[in-house]
């Protein structure tokens, strides 16, 4: 990880990816976040960015009705077990790349939600996250950060 740009190791997910699936079980039990982030955004039929994406976990909720979902994650074990995650599901409109805040490998203006969920990059220096979150943001398009 270290030629990409940004990155910083978050010890929950990168020392033990399986226990992230078990926290990520546990938040929002009641869909409260989720449907407040759809009040706020809806994804029907609308590009989402789920960036530092880690296992791949929140991908289920915006799969069913996104266009497409494109996972965003520099830790290679999270973003590899992401992969499985979308073969296992069979999920066509999903897609798992490396990168980080710092380098998101898509082209500007392509995405209309940009979900962060843990991912770290708001701190002293968080400038080039936040710029390329706003190059590959859709005019009108919303990022929602979570650190419920």
């Amino acid at each position: 990880m270290s030629w990409l740009p940004g990155v910083h190791v978050a010890p929950n997910i990168q020392s033990d990816p399986a226990l992230y699936e078990v926290e990520n079980r546990a938040l929002d039990r009641d869909g409260h976040i989720t449907a407040a982030m759809r009040h706020i955004a809806p994804w029907n039929d609308r590009v989402v960015l789920d960036l530092g994406s880690g296992t791949g976990f929140w991908a289920s909720v915006f799969e069913p009705d996104a266009r497409h979902v494109v996972c965003v994650e520099p830790h290679a074990p999270s973003r590899l077990m992401a992969a499985a995650r979308i073969a296992r599901e069979g999920w066509t409109t999903v897609d798992s790349l490396v990168g980080s805040a710092a380098w998101i490998p898509l082209r500007d203006g392509s995405v209309d939600l940009v979900h962060a969920r843990f991912a770290y990059f708001f701190g002293p220096g968080c400038e080039p996250g936040l710029a390329e979150v706003e190059r590959v943001l859709a005019p009108g398009g919303t990022c929602i950060v979570i650190d419920n």
